[in-house]
């Protein structure tokens, strides 16, 4: 995952072969998340929403939004649950 700027706007964005879901489209374990391979918007979206990402190796994990993300901020926290 990689955080990117546009504008003051922040987004992340699945590299190497990763794939994201939208948020909060996770349900709550990832088995039934829709992945997409572009980039989301991260600003503007509130503690605890959730998402999930699948690595190239299958691998899953589920990443939450520790706090809410304002435009033009320097940078994001985030957790994240990995499960195989």
């Amino acid at each position: 995952m990689q955080l990117a700027r546009e504008n003051s706007n922040l987004f992340l964005a699945a590299i190497n072969g990763a794939a994201m879901s939208l948020p909060n489209s996770a349900k709550s374990d990832c088995n039934y998340a829709k992945y997409i391979e572009s980039r989301i918007r991260a600003d503007g979206l509130g503690p605890g929403i959730d998402f999930c990402i699948r690595a190239k190796s299958g691998a899953v994990s589920q990443v939450f939004f520790e706090e809410d993300v304002d435009r033009g901020a320097s940078g994001l926290q985030l957790y994240y649950v990995t499960r195989k």
